[in-house]
């Protein structure tokens, strides 16, 4: 149901299921951590202040509305502990069916119209519902306009619903707003993590602006002592990121067009534009299980659409990595189509 499952294999694959950045600040943390490890012998924060002063100055916004957690399924999940009803389009992440599943909560699902939002459809929303917006979505790397966003809140302000913006992959975007001063004094809650963008899936750090009746509900609900010591330190990489942030955006919109441009030589392999690290290619003459086979004989990993619903069996999903690697999987496609 997720990327990254290479620990079923035992030979060397290029991983192109996960969509984690090329980038990274390995060195720096680890010098972080090596600085302050005499701390590793004492309990953190309880109210982890540190790392909350320093989400809130990479967010811009105050730290009052800020809450963290062990990444952002964390977060997502208390969202959803909370709601009535849990609203999603399809094709989504599909860890919000899981954990809806999981708490025995209504899941109702509307399917997207061309990977767009179909706001009609919205209107089913009830007091006490939350509505998930993946942003940029995944599977397919779409961001949402800006127009759209606000269009989606004040049907959900209008209903009663509460909007949720998963955001883990918006610093790969050149988007062109900021969510959180767009719904500062909003039922908004806007969620991001370290995941994607700085690399580091392996230290489980989400964090979110909320506002205060969910952060308190949250922090009611929250075990003590949940961010450790890696994490704390780990946030520490947020507070004067921006050259590094400039240089992911800059890498992927550059290698998002220059493979965009090599697609356009394929019949049976179809693009789909995104704005984000990785993208959906529609399959002319295999299905998605046939070219998981297909590329893994080749050393790739690639992503299946098993979990994702309302899609079909004639995509596959990839991530944007080196170039070198991106040359290398357009050369096996290549080899594939002839």
């Amino acid at each position: 149901m997720h990327g990254a499952n290479f620990y079923d294999y035992d030979k060397k694959l290029i991983d192109f299921s996960s969509n984690i950045n090329v980038f990274n600040m390995n060195e720096r943390l680890f010098s972080i951590i090596r600085e302050d490890f005499d701390h590793v012998n004492v309990y953190p924060d309880i109210k982890a202040r540190e790392a909350i002063d320093n989400v809130a100055t990479y967010l811009a916004c105050d730290a009052s509305n800020i809450i963290l957690g062990n990444g952002s399924i964390e977060i997502i999940d208390k969202a959803i502990h909370r709601a009535s009803r849990v609203v999603i389009f399809d094709p989504s992440f599909y860890e919000y069916e899981l954990r809806a599943s999981v708490y025995k909560k209504e899941l109702i699902r509307i399917k997207y119209k061309d990977f767009k939002i179909n706001f009609d459809e919205l209107n089913i929303l009830k007091k006490g519902d939350l509505l998930i917006l993946t942003n940029p979505n995944n599977p397919n790397g779409r961001l949402l306009k800006k127009e759209e966003l606000i269009k989606a809140q004040k049907i959900c302000k209008e209903h009663g619903a509460t909007l949720l913006l998963d955001e883990a992959f918006i610093e790969f975007t050149l988007h062109d707003y900021d969510s959180i001063k767009l719904f500062k004094d909003e039922d908004v809650i806007i969620v991001r993590a370290m995941t994607k963008t700085f690399a580091l899936p392996g230290v489980r750090f989400g964090f979110a602006y909320a506002p205060k009746d969910f952060k308190d509900y949250y922090d009611e609900l929250s075990l003590a002592w949940s961010i450790g010591f890696i994490q704390n330190e780990a946030a520490k990489l947020l507070v004067g990121s921006e050259e590094y942030l400039s240089q992911t955006k800059k890498y992927y919109h550059e290698e998002r067009a220059r493979l965009k441009n090599l697609y356009k030589d394929f019949k049976n392999f179809e693009m789909i534009d995104s704005d984000a690290n990785f993208y959906l290619i529609k399959l002319k003459k295999h299905n998605d299980e046939e070219m998981y086979k297909i590329m893994l004989e080749k050393g790739i990993l690639i992503r299946r659409m098993q979990g994702y619903k309302n899609i079909g069996k004639n995509y596959v999903r990839l991530a944007i990595r080196t170039r070198e690697e991106n040359d290398y999987l357009i050369e096996k496609l290549r080899e594939i189509e002839n």
